[in-house]
């Protein structure tokens, strides 16, 4: 048999790998249609394509490249198979690497204001999976009183806010400072999914700490 793969193999195997692609920072992913042999994902590449990752790409974009990078290679597998003389390439697989089913991102998607504006956006972007289902868990934000959810982050102009400072705080939106730029969360609910005033939740001048993420961690076990 043959299957279509959403990864650049023999990196990026296994599964939500547009996604992982986007949180670990990377600049291009691909798709790869090959032999169902060996391991998961290991047969023989028959047809590959380079895929772009845009600077404010999500989970559900990238995904969605995936799918038309898939139809248009297939012409090329499609013109194997007719011919009955596959052009196999065997993977180097000392290159692999492989996203389980079960990976999550660190600490349930717990976002920590010590790291940069940029490694934050790619996290939210990669949890970003429009309004499909989504596998991987939504990035979330810890206040003395609770965790939240929320669905987006804007990269604000300017270095000079301290990490975890709050700056901002609406309904929806709460700006803080982190180890780069300042960013504004926004689309926020409780973990219930059920909306939430954020004002009532946190203070301007307030400064996060890291919180124990134990039992998150042991959630995700």
């Amino acid at each position: 048999g043959i299957n279509f793969h959403d990864g650049p193999l023999p990196d990026c195997a296994g599964l939500n790998t547009p996604a992982w692609a986007i949180i670990n920072g990377q600049t291009a992913h691909g798709v790869s249609w090959h032999v169902i042999e060996g391991g998961v994902d290991e047969g023989d590449l028959l047809a590959q394509r380079t895929i772009e990752i845009a600077a404010d790409e999500t989970a559900f974009s990238l995904n969605s490249k995936c799918y038309a990078a898939g139809m248009e290679s297939f012409a090329e597998v499609l013109s194997q198979l007719e011919t009955g003389l596959l052009e196999r390439t065997a993977q180097d697989l000392s290159q692999r690497t492989y996203f389980a089913k079960d990976k999550r991102p660190a600490h349930m998607g717990l976002i920590d204001a010590a790291q940069s504006a940029t490694d934050l956006s790619a996290l939210v972007r990669g949890l970003d999976f429009g309004d499909y289902w989504n596998p991987l868990g939504t990035a979330k934000l810890g206040l003395t009183d609770g965790i939240y959810s929320f669905r987006r982050l804007e990269i604000l102009p300017g270095t000079d806010v301290p990490a975890g400072e709050i700056t901002a705080v609406e309904t929806d939106r709460v700006t803080i400072g982190t180890a780069t730029n300042a960013i504004t969360l926004a689309g926020f609910s409780g973990l219930d999914g059920d909306g939430v005033d954020m004002a009532l939740h946190a203070c301007v001048g307030d400064v996060l700490t890291s919180p124990a993420v134990t039992e998150f961690d042991a959630r995700d076990e």
